[in-house]
């Protein structure tokens, strides 16, 4: 009995804990300034491996891919400021970062960039289009408060866009 609900209780907490992301759903951002819009493949938020201390307790992370622009880059769009440390800072106030990445098991090193007090760090790397026949993608990040990595599933992400 006690074997039962220990069991029952791992298995809520593994599929409970948005610690990685299942489910990607196609968006629509609208511009109705510009009159434009475009269209976006995201997935759901994810948590860091370890839970980040104050005030980054809250820190989640989702993976997303533009559609006009599939195979040319991807965003690890934040909710909120991710304040990452150990970047080069150039003359127009953007950082950019080497990390560290696992791809179906295999490590890796992309270049990334994040503008200042930004929520978006932006990947531009010819293996983009790799990461789209690929089933699991991690990414490492050093915050200020302490180095995490997030987690995404990619067996379920859309291959192209609906129209």
């Amino acid at each position: 009995m006690i074997k039962k609900i220990l069991l029952s209780l791992i298995f809520l907490t593994f599929f409970n804990d948005n610690s990685y992301s299942l489910e990607w759903k196609q968006h629509t951002k609208k511009d109705e300034f510009k009159g434009t819009s475009f269209d976006y493949i995201a997935s759901e938020p994810v948590k860091p491996n370890t839970k980040l201390e104050f005030p980054y307790q809250s820190m989640t992370a989702r993976m997303i891919k533009y559609c006009e622009h599939l195979n040319k880059y991807i965003v690890i769009a934040f909710n909120m400021n991710p304040n990452l440390v150990g970047g080069q800072l150039d003359s127009n106030l953007i950082s950019r970062h080497a990390v560290d990445i696992k791809l179906d098991g295999k490590f890796d090193t992309y270049d990334g960039e994040i503008e200042s007090n930004s929520q978006f760090f932006v990947i531009k790397n010819n293996d983009v289009a790799k990461m789209s026949n690929s089933k699991e993608f991690m990414i490492q990040f050093k915050h200020y408060a302490g180095t995490r990595h997030y987690k995404f599933d990619l067996s379920s992400m859309p291959k192209e866009c609906k129209k």
